[in-house]
């Protein structure tokens, strides 16, 4: 009897029907991976139509290596083989340019976390199987889509249906996440109530007491002579195990590469965005190279060394690790699912008569990565066969743990990367850009671990120590093997990412930029400078903003400081020199600078920012080249050195918007977060230290500091839960009550004492303003009148423009009392992240003796993008609350003129917002 054949509707081959089951489930699967290529492949043409060649850059899977061990970076739009290899011949060329491997839809990430729902209750999108289904173009949608849809597509590993969320939906999905996992009711147990309980018996409670670091030995040789070192320890696994295990945080982890996009009504067509590191594409290749049903468990580690002594003498090596599947709230606090410092590296000390030689450095490099494998070595292993582990949902998962995001300063690159540094041809522990090419702004081939391993490998077959060494100088590496080439899915030169903190704040603006116009402003003369000091003085203050005063003399190094400083610096200088000087030219890459920066800061990217940040790099360096055309030589005030336009962290710029697509934005690996972990330690040093064998006793501390957190949190989530009975938390953002207007608040009424409790007695009774009161008040202030009649129109008006209830036209008596706010508070939606946002804005004229006036948009600055705005003088206007969507800080273009500037890079969202605005 011969079997019975059945056709597979996907391929229409013949197969028995015994076996029919699981081969129809593959063959899905590989259409659907062919068809979201083949889509990805027609959007990818359709942005790109009509652009010039040199503008198109190439897509991912063009450039990404085929080892399915390894994770390529995205693809730079300007590769360039490395001289003098022949790039027929080079293997670093080769491996980047040649080969397809799996690649993702081009399609959106996610809104900060918000991946919350996975049920269809709030979706409204057809299988992408379907007809209807929009291929992201708008070209060929049958399907009705409202301004704002969120779309969702999952890695195919997951076996999860693309959704489209509206946009309130998919917002209010995620804050409900929250609230899925009910707190603990006594978190203290098992003492009787949270007064009596003692932090060590808590400890042994929840399972934290046995001892958490362990001290492992690192060695290396050096002249015949091998040394040994201590390495402190937590392993890796075992805290991943803790996290998984977490009823409070398992529901926060994101399992799943997606892409995700919003959709655009005015252009009918979907736009793809990137916030956390799921919705990059490294996080989708990991997803891809692991066996079907498999998850990836994606790490960022953060090494930096530590000054613990006032004089420098002591330093500390933390090693600090977050798990980047949780959302970058949680992983970049400092509670329950934040960083935890998992290891603690040798700090070798510097030999007089040896240092700066190239065999002292690499044996130094030796004992670095030898400690760093001791810190890897539960999850090299896992990241290869995975690890099953049912995890606190009753989910059992099969996880391999990779290294996605690997955050650090230059130095500390250089050393995870194994390259020469800026002693070196090739400085960029990413690409293969010569030293001589940096100051022009190419991205050259990038590196990838198959490429660097081939070449370490090839020189180690060489005959001679200096044949091998002037291989390995002609790509930048040292004759050591690199740890990370261990595990896989983790590809330490993709895994490097740009660092706000050291290479814009504290690299290109404090040592460069800042620097040189603050001398340029000095060699200008004592009246430029005390002009500088006043502006700054005089800068309005904001929220989270910075108040600097005698900024030439002040004297600091803290990154936030000189991060506020560039976002004002354009505004005290911009008037100070000549055009077409040196100075000015300096002052146009300032803004040029800035501007690039606060794309940098922004919490969602889209295709569009990334075009256009894109556009400023190219800017960037343009600019650069006239700058350098033009100034002959620059002396570092403080060491009297030559100032280069050459250094690894100005080119770092070329990276930034490839890291933001690969990795999500930069607030996920910005080492600001990891650096505070810095101060707590050396605090530790100085109060519970004998200051010697310091690293243990620090490092119990650390995990004792942990232990309290860890019950803390629960303490405060069972106190979260007990206060929020739907009480509004807005009306009590101030002492004083604040009386809500749709998304304003209104706070302070004129005449209300400060102090409630004055230490003389009750506070003086004050009569109520009245309307003929203000007006007379209003006459002495502008000399115009009429303002009872003005509110009285205005009240009419309003209440017929928005269809009110009145008997009669309302007039307006001179006796009624009216009340005078000088505070507002107002929540309105962010245009970068789409969240809601709110201004504090202080309206009373003493406050710190600053106006606040109004005004409107007359011209924009064509050099360094200034937004001017006139005042309309001697003039009052009423108008409604509802019409205020945020506040501005505005700074007067000099001291005598009635104009001023809109300060727009007080934060990302007044950046966008001035662009899209007309004048007058």
């Amino acid at each position: 009897m011969e079997p019975v054949l059945v056709e597979c509707e996907h391929c229409h081959r013949p197969f028995k029907a015994r076996g029919i089951t699981a081969h129809r489930k593959a063959c899905k699967q590989k259409a659907d991976m062919e068809e979201d290529q083949a889509r990805f492949m027609a959007e990818r043409r359709l942005r790109n139509k009509g652009r010039a060649p040199h503008e198109i850059a190439p897509a991912p899977h063009e450039i990404a290596g085929p080892a399915p061990h390894e994770i390529a970076g995205p693809a730079p739009h300007d590769l360039i083989a490395p001289a003098p290899h022949n790039i027929d011949t080079n293997p670093l060329v080769a491996s980047t340019t040649t080969g397809v491997a799996p690649w993702r839809p081009n399609l959106p990430p996610t809104l900060s976390s918000n991946l919350a729902s996975e049920t269809d209750s709030d979706c409204h999108d057809p299988d992408p199987g379907s007809a209807d289904f929009d291929n992201g173009s708008g070209l060929a949608a049958n399907v009705s889509h409202l301004d704002g849809d969120i779309r969702v597509q999952y890695h195919p590993n997951s076996g999860k249906e693309s959704k489209t969320f509206m946009f309130e939906e998919f917002q209010r999905a995620a804050s409900d996440v929250a609230s899925a996992h009910p707190p603990d009711p006594e978190p203290w147990t098992p003492f009787k109530t949270r007064e009596d309980f003692e932090f060590a018996a808590l400890a042994h409670e929840a399972g934290m007491s046995r001892k958490q670091f362990q001290k492992e030995t690192a060695s290396a040789s050096y002249k015949g002579k091998s040394h040994e070192f201590d390495v402190w320890v937590r392993p890796i696994w075992s805290w991943i195990e803790d996290m998984l295990q977490n009823p409070d945080l398992i529901q926060h982890f994101k399992w799943d590469a997606c892409c995700m996009s919003k959709f655009d009504a005015k252009s009918n067509s979907w736009e793809q965005f990137y916030d956390e590191p799921w919705t990059g594409d490294q996080f989708w290749k990991t997803q891809s190279n692991l066996p079907e049903g498999a998850k990836p468990l994606v790490l960022s580690l953060y090494a930096d060394k530590s000054k613990l002594s006032s004089f420098g003498t002591k330093k500390g090596y933390p090693v600090i690790a977050r798990c980047a599947n949780l959302p970058v709230e949680i992983q970049n606090g400092t509670g329950l699912g934040g960083g935890r410092v998992v290891g603690w590296l040798p700090v070798i000390d510097e030999d007089a008569a040896e240092s700066g030689k190239a065999k002292y450095v690499n044996f130094k490099r030796v004992v670095w990565h030898d400690s760093f494998r001791k810190l890897l070595a539960s999850i090299s292993e896992l990241s290869k066969i995975g690890f099953h582990i049912e995890c606190a949902d009753g989910v059992t998962r099969h996880v391999f743990p990779a290294i996605l995001i690997l955050s650090a300063d230059y130095e500390e690159q250089s050393i995870m990367a194994l390259i020469r540094g800026t002693l070196g041809d090739l400085p960029c522990p990413v690409c293969l850009v010569p030293k001589t090419g940096i100051p022009q702004g190419k991205v050259y081939a990038v590196r990838t671990t198959r490429s660097m391993k081939k070449v370490y490998e090839d020189a180690q077959n060489m005959r001679t120590v200096v044949e091998r060494e002037k291989y390995l100088q002609s790509y930048g590496l040292r004759d050591i093997s690199n740890v990370f080439w261990e595990l896989n899915n983790s590809d330490p030169y993709q895994a490097l990412s740009y660092d706000r903190l050291h290479t814009s704040h504290l690299g290109l603006f404090k040592d460069h930029i800042w620097s040189v116009l603050k001398l340029k402003v000095e060699e200008a003369g004592r009246q430029a400078i005390t002009e500088v000091n006043e502006r700054a003085s005089a800068f309005p203050r904001w929220s989270g903003l910075s108040h600097f005063s005698n900024i030439m003399s002040m004297g600091f190094s803290d990154g936030s400081k000189f991060e506020d400083l560039s976002k004002i610096s354009v505004f005290l200088l911009h008037n100070l020199f000549e055009e077409k000087t040196p100075g000015y030219l300096l002052l146009k890459l300032l803004r040029c600078y800035i501007e690039i920066d606060t794309y940098a800061s922004f919490q969602v990217h889209t295709d569009s920012t990334i075009a256009n940040g894109r556009e400023q790099v190219s800017r960037f360096f343009k600019l650069l080249t006239k700058y350098t055309d033009s100034e002959e030589s620059v002396h570092d005030p403080e060491d009297g050195s030559l100032k280069a336009w050459n250094f690894p962290k100005l080119h770092f710029q070329s990276h930034l918007f490839n890291d933001i697509i690969a990795k999500g934005v930069t607030r996920n690996y910005n080492s600001k977060i990891s650096e505070s972990f810095h101060g707590p330690i050396r605090w530790a040093f100085v109060t519970i230290t004998n200051y010697r064998d310091v690293d243990e006793q620090l490092l119990t501390h650390e995990h004792l500091g942990f232990v309290f957190t860890f019950i803390q949190t629960k303490v405060d989530l069972l106190d979260e839960a007990k206060s929020s009975g739907g009480k509004d938390e807005t009306t009590e953002l101030l002492p004083l009550t604040l009386e809500p207007s749709g998304h304003i608040y209104l706070g302070s009424p004129k005449g209300t004492p400060k102090d409630e409790t004055p230490k003389d007695g009750p506070p003086e009774k004050k009569d109520p303003t009245t309307v003929a009161t203000l007006a007379d008040q209003l006459v002495g202030l502008n000399g115009q009148g009429g303002f009872r009649k003005m509110l009285e129109e205005f009240l009419n008006s309003f209440y017929e423009e928005n269809q009110l209830p009145r008997d009669t036209y309302l007039r307006v008596q001179g006796n009624q009392v009216i009340t005078e706010y000088q505070y507002l508070v107002i929540d309105y939606r962010n245009m970068v992240d789409w969240k809601l946002s709110t201004d504090r804005l202080r309206c009373n004229q003493s406050f710190h003796g600053a106006e606040r006036p109004p005004g409107a948009l007359r011209r924009k600055d064509k050099d360094l993008g200034l937004y001017r705005l006139r005042l309309r003088a001697k003039r009052y206007e009423i108008i409604s609350l509802e019409s205020v969507v945020r506040g501005a800080a505005l700074v007067k273009v000099s001291k005598d003129s009635a104009d001023y500037f809109v300060v727009d890079t007080i934060d990302a969202d007044m950046f966008l917002r001035m662009k899209g605005l007309d004048f007058i």
